[in-house]
C-alpha cells in the first residue's frame, strides 16, 4: 500500500498523512494504527507510538506489529533504566517486557529477540 511504500522510502511525514487519511475513514483499522505507531517511533515520538500500538493491539489482539512495537518500547525503557541505575523502573520495564515478549512469541514463535529477552530475564532472575 501507499503508506508502506512511503515508509520504505523514509517519507515518514507523507506516510503519516496517508495513514491518518485511512484512519479518518476507518478509526478501527488496526493495521493503520500499528503502522502509524511505527511512523511515530521513526519520527522520534515514542509516546505517540505507544498510543497507536496500544489502540492497534486492543482492536486486533493478533496484531503482531503492535505487540512487537510495544515490546521494543519496553526494551528501550529497560535499557534507559539500566543506564540510570533505576532499579524500580528496571523491574517495571522487565515485567512489562516479559508479558509483551510472551505475546509476541504467541504470534511469532520464532521471534529471536523475544526469546533472547525471556532467556536473559530468566537467567538473571528478574
Amino acid at each position: 500500500n501507499l503508506a508502506e511504500a512511503l515508509m520504505a522510502q523514509g517519507e515518514m511525514k507523507r506516510a503519516g498523512e496517508e495513514l491518518a487519511r485511512i484512519l479518518r475513514r476507518d478509526p478501527a483499522h488496526a493495521m493503520a494504527n500499528a503502522r502509524l505507531g511505527e511512523v511515530a517511533l521513526r519520527s522520534g515520538d515514542p509516546e505517540a507510538a505507544r498510543e497507536r500500538w496500544t489502540v492497534a493491539a486492543l482492536l486486533d489482539p493478533l496484531n503482531l506489529p503492535a505487540h512487537a512495537g510495544l515490546f521494543e518500547l519496553e526494551i528501550r525503557a529497560l535499557e534507559q533504566a539500566m543506564a540510570r541505575k533505576d532499579e524500580a523502573a528496571f523491574v517495571t520495564a522487565a515485567d512489562r517486557g516479559k508479558t509483551l515478549a510472551l505475546a509476541v512469541l504467541e504470534l511469532d514463535p520464532g521471534n529471536v529477540k523475544a526469546r533472547k529477552f525471556l532467556q536473559d530475564v530468566i537467567l538473571k532472575g528478574r
